[in-house]
């Protein structure tokens, strides 16, 4: 088929003739399909590519079969544009095109939902961005953060200080022996172990056998509730007696630097209340507390500084109580 052909295929969605019309060839059939053509023609003229409406569709390059699969996609006269991996393949100078014809459609006032591995033509491009890594939706790239702190995650660039030393490509074991401990969200609990052993697991680099029975008296003076359970199965706790094991698990190790992804994540109020008076009590006991947070005002209410990502950058930084106190801020980022 030719170009045309291929644009037209994609009008004939919003012929109104019919079958009949087609095999009969009637004088209203023919009118619609002088229109499609025209407008056909109209549409490869928009994408850059009119002069080719004769070609075969298979004799473009790859860059102008691109361009003619959005053309035949605009022919339906569509409100929401999908697109997947449109650059794929292309050389700069079509990336470039592609660019511009992409941005025309926007400017047009139709929605465009771009898939694509080139970040700086989706950043050039989008209002908004997601990342997805391996079909999760990564967001603001808080957890990826502590993530690539805890040795969780290859980093490409950049650098990760701890103590004024680098730890960019240190793994879990030795960042946890240097004092490194994180509660990931979801909390990562072992489900088919006991209460007792999920805590003897967080303390699987100590050695001192008594040390670690006097720690988990102190995690059971912290989380009454695990002593009542310390013998049943993990799995079956409520989610706030899981975040409790979590946060006792990685208290077990004996951190310098506490890392907490989520905490308060799918919990009632008064275990939320709980959560963060641990957090409280874990920081005035010496242990620095990194938490992320999507409960703005309940994390700014126990830090001492906050810090807001918004797409993996840092946009906000400022003393915790400050910002809780900033109109601006409340507006912004905590719904008032």
């Amino acid at each position: 088929m030719t170009a045309l052909e291929n644009v037209m295929v994609g009008r004939h969605v919003r012929t109104g003739s019919g079958l009949v019309g087609a095999i009969l060839r009637t004088s209203g059939f023919k009118a619609e399909e002088k229109a499609i053509a025209k407008r056909a023609q109209e549409l490869l003229d928009y994408v850059g590519i009119g002069q080719y409406a004769p070609y075969k569709a298979r004799t473009l390059s790859y860059g102008d079969q691109r361009r003619l699969e959005i053309a035949r996609a605009l022919a339906t006269d569509p409100q929401l544009i999908a697109l997947d991996e449109p650059a794929a393949g292309m050389n700069a100078t079509e990336k470039v095109q592609l660019r511009e014809l992409i941005d025309r459609i926007r400017k047009d006032n139709r929605t465009i939902l771009l898939i694509e591995h080139d970040v700086k033509l989706v950043m050039g491009l989008c209002d908004r961005v997601t990342v997805l890594d391996y079909g999760k939706q990564i967001a603001e790239g808080k957890t990826t953060t502590m993530k690539a702190i805890t040795g969780g995650l290859n980093i490409q660039g950049g650098e990760i200080l701890y103590k004024g030393k680098s730890i960019k490509k240190q793994g879990a074991w030795d960042l946890v022996k240097q004092g490194l401990a994180m509660v990931p969200e979801g909390r990562g609990i072992f489900t088919r172990m006991t209460i007792l052993e999920n805590l003897r697991m967080g303390a699987y680099i100590r050695n001192d056998h008594a040390g670690i029975q006097s720690d988990i008296e102190k995690v059971f003076a912290t989380f009454p509730r695990l002593q009542e359970r310390k013998d049943q199965l993990a799995g079956t706790l409520s989610g706030g007696e899981q975040q409790m094991l979590a946060m006792g698990r990685a208290l077990m190790s004996r951190p310098s630097l506490l890392l907490l992804d989520e905490p308060s994540m799918g919990l009632s109020p008064i275990m939320v209340d709980k959560i963060f008076e641990v957090v409280k009590e874990v920081y005035n006991q010496g242990v620095t507390v990194v938490l992320v947070e999507q409960n703005a005002s309940r994390a700014l209410s126990v830090a001492d500084r906050g810090y807001v990502m918004d797409s993996g950058k840092i946009t906000l930084t400022g003393i915790a109580k400050d910002m809780l106190q900033d109109p601006k801020v409340r507006a912004a980022y905590l719904g008032e």
